[in-house]
């Protein structure tokens, strides 16, 4: 049996940077004092649980983080001074014990911190009760895990018939479902129960008793994203012979009928049919009803409502028929219905026509619901019982109305392809009767069928559309149930030229596509005008116009398309002749998207710790600046530093106080040694970003090695400092705080959002890659695999070290591209739309795309990477200084020490 109880699973193990140390020494010195050696350094911070993450189940839950930490010799620290922070206190807080609460429903990730070491765990709360009539999800479970709900009946008022209706949905994995009234359901104890091979499950319980019923989720097979809704549905109670209309586009509509006690041959009682064990009905269920409604042969003649009964027995039937959509029957008695049955009633024709008859049906309460295989209407709906099985007209037929069209004189039409056969209209009327109880319209072959109680009908034509010079009824059709009965129906053709006067009617099917390309961004419409129609059924030419548009191709066939600036409407017009010039004219007006905001909404502040003297070096910092301005048009909320100013060097040596407000970014330059001649050029990243929501940087440094800056070619120095902005900006080095970056290159340096980039292996790594969306999408646009995400620098083919990984775009894919961590000294290195489109990730919503260089993915480059004379190598360029959040009042926090 596959239905558990709720289990923990194995601890998670979150582990964060190693930071070596030299020992110290256990000797006694002279005075017979033991040297207690060096200061324990936090060198590890392990999350050991929850397990998973942390899952609360209702408002004022709690959990508690565990963190393990070890000093620089490998031992355990105890009572750490740690740092606990939630991401968004409306889904829970978190004390300075680790003590997480439940605030809200969402999700949200804890960060812990100690000494520059930085992990962090997610948090999701899910309110266990669920609301009626709301869909709630999407949630996951992994295999042989159970999730409870409840939902509240209230008391019915009197004279009320409801049903319980609990419904799953999931594209992937094995949900069960189990409802029980009062208390937890197990496999022997359960009011419903629904057990497919799927995690599509639903419960159908009639009359539910008034209080709380407890349902059960249990993940066979682990899925994503499921969807779970209870609601509690008026269940109409049916009288006998009763007929109703009933219409829904989704939902399903329960019923009741109560079948007398004394139902059975010769007037025994009918033995009652136990249920099955849950076992069995897994054993059986298969996809359940859902899945084979939508495989199943649904022609009438597969699914034959007709049924012999034995004279004298008692006999329960139901129908549906008329109407428009497509409407499925289930019924049965065992007290509940569920997507893995057991159904004593099941009929799934295409159309409307229903029925189900039941021999000797089990006395008692039956539950019946109509299920819209597709949206349906005024569908007539009836149960009949009857001791001595004589149903009569509970059962319906279907008349087939066959649409015949001869020439003036009688014969072959004059002209077979005018008229159509299609849209002709039929009423049905009771025998003598001038009232219609159907309408039947004929499809492109000329059929119309309706589906009726057996009796005598009068069938009327009731739309001539000019075509032909006739109408008429046919009187006393006699439908039988459980059957079907053909009429022909002839008219005669209008003489030839008389009727080629109705105009055509012109339909046009607008498609806009918005396509953000910067100031000048465009609106592009695809447009189809094959739906337009001529009455008498001659071939249509057509004509587009747009007084603004520019077409992209033809403007004289059935598909279309054009283009009209952004920010602006544009009104499109389609006219459609038919043979005999006869014209129909159909407009559409499309509003484009405004155009994005301008220049310099995004702000970047340039302040140099010393004055910079070189006009080159000061002229490709103003390139670099007005570059990125013009790309990121994005707003960013400015942070206000005035109340809790941050102190002098607190980002790099020379940094000023800051006590003002800051819009959107401002960097400090420096110029000082790194590391002598020949080594690392620059480094730049970001010191403070914003909190709650996306991390985008506020204060930032761009630091550059005065040994080696001043060698630097013009067009290099442009492309290095438009470089190095980037990542203050934040690309490649707040990737890892956004959970950017799968595969990680040097998974045990710093942790998040250090940028990585100091591990020492020199082999490639696993396939590290980019998972943001917006940036996968112009990789792939850029002719990368389908469904791919980007590579990132993990040390693949490369001969310089690992300083780049983690942080750039892999070097042997993207090659010269701007911000792989090698620019070539020789050529020009392009700035991407792929690059731009990051941005889009990591919280710049509106960016300048057409400020992208022309710039395609170059062929396979040899493994070996590219000789040293070639390139510039901006190894170790991901700043590794010290980095605070910053909330929109100037709160700071800092998540990392610098080094």
């Amino acid at each position: 049996m596959r239905y558990g109880t709720l289990r923990l699973p194995a601890a998670l193990v979150v582990t964060a940077l190693v930071v070596s140390g030299c020992g110290g020494s256990d000797d006694d010195d002279d005075n017979g004092v033991v040297d207690p050696g060096p200061e324990p350094i936090p060198s590890t911070l392990t999350i050991t649980g929850p397990a998973r993450g942390i899952a609360l189940m209702a408002i004022g839950e709690t959990a508690t983080i565990t963190v393990f930490v070890q000093d620089q010799f490998g031992q355990e620290i105890t009572n750490p001074d740690l740092t606990f922070i939630s991401n968004n206190p409306s889904v829970v807080s978190v004390n300075s014990a680790g003590v997480v609460t439940a605030v809200g429903d969402g999700s949200t990730v804890v960060d812990v911190s100690i000494a520059g070491l930085f992990s962090s765990i997610s948090a999701t709360v899910t309110v266990s009760e669920l609301p009626d009539n709301v869909v709630v999800g999407t949630f996951a479970l992994d295999s042989a895990d159970v999730r409870f709900f409840d939902f509240n009946v209230p008391a019915a008022d009197a004279g009320e018939t409801r049903a319980l209706e609990v419904r799953t949905n999931a594209s992937d994995g094995d949900a069960d479902l189990l409802v029980r009234f009062g208390s937890d359901p197990t496999e022997t104890d359960f009011d419903c129960a629904s057990v497919t091979s799927t995690s599509v499950e639903f419960c159908i319980i009639p009359s539910p008793a008034a209080g709380t019923w407890r349902i059960a989720l249990d993940a066979f097979k682990g899925f994503t994203g499921l969807v779970i809704r209870a609601r509690l549905a008026a269940s109409p109670e049916l009288q006998d012979g009763e007929m109703i209309t009933a219409a829904s586009d989704g939902e399903f509509l329960p019923f009741e009928f109560v079948v007398p006690g004394s139902a059975g041959p010769s007037g025994e009682a009918a033995a009652v049919t136990a249920l099955p064990s849950l076992e069995e009905m897994k054993t059986t269920a298969g996809e359940g009803l859902l899945a084979s409604l939508e495989t199943a042969d649904r022609t009438p003649a597969a699914m034959s409502s007709g049924v012999a009964l034995a004279p004298g027995d008692p006999a329960l039937g139901a129908s549906t028929f008329g109407g428009s959509g497509d409407v499925d029957l289930i019924g049965g008695s065992g007290g509940f219905l569920a997507n893995s049955g057991p159904f004593e009633c099941l009929s799934s024709t295409d159309g409307n026509l229903e029925s189900c008859v039941t021999e000797n049906p089990t006395p008692g309460r039956w539950q019946f619901a109509l299920f819209p295989f597709a949206p349906f209407a005024d569908v007539n709906f009836l149960v009949d019982f009857d001791e001595n099985g004589n149903l009569g007209g509970a059962i319906p037929g279907t008349l087939t109305i066959q649409k015949v069209v001869q020439s003036s004189t009688g014969g072959a039409p004059d002209n077979p392809a005018n008229p159509s056969l299609e849209g002709f209209v039929f009423e049905i009327r009771p025998a003598g009767s001038t009232t219609a109880v159907a309408q039947a319209t004929t499809d492109s072959t000329g059929v119309a069928k309706v589906d009726l109680l057996a009796g005598s009908y009068d069938v009327v034509e009731t739309l001539n559309q000019g075509l032909t010079d006739v109408t008429g009824s046919v009187t006393n059709v006699m439908v039988p149930g459980g059957g079907n009965v053909d009429v022909d129906w002839i008219n005669r053709q209008a003489e030839p030229g008389a009727g080629g006067g109705s105009p055509p009617i012109a339909i046009i099917n607008a498609s806009p596509i918005t396509v953000p390309a910067g100031d000048g961004n465009q609106t592009e419409v695809r447009l189809f005008g094959g739906n337009s129609s001529d009455p008498e059924g001659t071939s249509l030419t057509f004509a587009w116009s747009a007084p603004n548009g520019t077409f992209i191709g033809s403007t004289a066939s059935a598909f279309a398309r054009v283009t009209f600036p952004g920010g602006t409407a544009e009104v499109i017009t389609l006219t459609v002749t038919d043979q005999q010039g006869n014209e129909g004219v159909a407009q559409v007006q499309i509003a484009g998207p405004g155009p994005l905001p301008a220049a310099g909404t995004y702000n970047i502040e340039l302040v140099p710790i010393a004055p910079i003297t070189d006009p080159d070096a000061q002229a490709a910092f103003d390139l670099a600046e007005a570059t990125w301005e013009a790309i990121i048009r994005t707003e960013l909320s400015n942070v206000n530093f005035s109340t809790q100013p941050v102190p002098p060097d607190t980002c790099v040596d020379g940094q000023p106080e800051i006590n003002d407000t800051v819009d959107d970014l401002r960097i400090f330059i420096e110029f000082a040694p790194i590391d002598g001649p020949g080594g690392t050029l620059a480094r730049a990243g970001p010191c403070f970003v914003r909190t709650p929501g996306t991390p985008t940087p506020i204060v930032g440094v761009m630091s550059f090695d005065s040994d080696d800056f001043g060698s630097a070619s013009a067009q290099s120095l442009n492309r290095t400092i438009l470089h190095e902005m980037a990542h203050v900006i934040g690309i490649g080095t707040i990737w890892d705080n956004m959970g950017l970056i799968e595969n990680p290159s040097c998974p045990d340096t710093d942790n998040p959002p250090d940028g990585r980039g100091d591990c020492t292996e020199s082999s490639p790594s696993p396939d590290t890659r980019y998972t943001g969306v917006a940036g996968s999408r112009a990789y792939r646009a850029l002719s990368g695999p389908a469904d791919a995400n980007v590579p990132v620098e993990n040390g693949e083919g490369t001969s310089a070290g690992p300083g780049t990984r983690d942080g750039h775009w892999r070097e042997i894919v993207f090659g010269t591209e701007l911000m792989t961590g090698f620019l070539s000294s020789n050529v020009t290195n392009p700035l991407s739309i792929l690059t731009i489109e990051s941005l889009r990730d990591i919280g710049y919503s509106f960016l300048d795309a057409s400020q992208a260089d022309n710039y395609s993915i170059p062929g396979p480059a040899p493994t070996a990477g590219v000789a040293e004379s070639e390139y510039i190598d901006l190894k170790d360029d991901l700043w590794k200084g010290p980095l605070y959040l910053v909330t929109p009042d100037g709160t700071t926090t800092l998540i990392r020490e610098g080094r």
